[in-house]
């Protein structure tokens, strides 16, 4: 009954918003960046009414050519005739390919897939994505694991790590197709980056991590985040994702924070980064 509520609740706001859709222009393009600040958000209120923007978590599927990501749009309220440009957080959601270059647009935005908040927030504020899914549980996995995007793994693999479904003990015991079925895997995706965020946050007050990039803590949670959502990806759609990548991509991130190239490090410091990538 409460999901019915909530889901309402959604439907609602999107009449609303398709009222005030006509008088709206959303363009999104990239920044560039892999992990953090991806994407510029532009939203043009045309009308004569103040629009009131639902801050959102998003999965923004891939067109092929450049990385999936998964991303929040933060609520903002936008006056009459007016444009304002947001910037949207977020991280990769598939290690092989490259990010969406600056200034090129992002998939169209009615291709994105939300997830209902819960609770609802209160007042009047509509949703840019209006593909809205329910958020994912574990009652869902009987349901994924029969649909055509899941293929069962006939015996688990000897070595690495073992992929569960969020939230759970569960192995997948079998991998997903977010590129040719996102709707279906969207909430389950964002679900995982969620319980991810959170354990960086817990395990991080509790002092037990340690990375190359300590010295500077936000970067240091956008890293381990990151990384640890690219393993969970990889080993959930079957993808390689190995030691070997895993150093180019740590020295690429140390780079792009630093903004310091490896190859120009004194000795010791390059040493010192390495043992810091064995550690991490």
């Amino acid at each position: 009954m409460r999901n019915l509520s909530i889901l309402l609740s959604f439907f609602l706001c999107c009449f609303f918003y398709t009222q005030t859709h006509a008088q709206t222009k959303v363009k999104v393009t990239g920044t560039g960046q892999t992990t953090g600040h991806i994407a510029d958000l532009s939203i043009t209120n045309d009308s004569d009414s103040t629009l009131v923007i639902l801050g959102q978590h998003v999965y923004i599927p891939s067109k092929g050519r450049h990385q999936p990501y998964v991303a929040f749009i933060p609520g903002t309220t936008i006056p009459p005739h007016t444009t304002i440009n947001i910037p949207i957080y977020g991280y990769c959601a598939d290690v092989h390919l490259p990010p969406v270059p600056p200034g090129e647009s992002l998939p169209p935005i009615d291709t994105w897939i939300a997830t209902t908040p819960d609770p609802m927030p209160e007042g009047n504020s509509v949703p840019i994505v209006e593909n809205i899914k329910p958020p994912f549980t574990p009652n869902d996995i009987p349901q994924l694991t029969q649909t055509p995007g899941f293929t069962p793994k006939i015996t688990p693999e000897p070595t690495g790590t073992i992929p569960l479904w969020p939230g759970t003990e569960k192995p997948v015991n079998g991998t997903i197709d977010p590129v040719g079925h996102p709707e279906t895997f969207a909430p389950m995706i964002l679900e995982a980056i969620d319980n991810i965020t959170n354990a960086f946050d817990s395990l991080k007050l509790q002092g037990v991590i340690h990375t190359p990039f300590s010295s500077v803590p936000e970067k240091e949670r956008e890293s381990v985040i990151q990384q640890t959502f690219w393993i969970f990806m990889a080993d959930i759609t079957g993808e390689r994702y190995q030691k070997d990548i895993f150093h180019q991509k740590v020295v690429k991130q140390f780079e792009e924070h630093s903004g310091v190239s490896i190859n120009t490090l004194p000795e010791p410091e390059k040493k010192g980064l390495e043992s810091g990538v064995e550690a991490f």
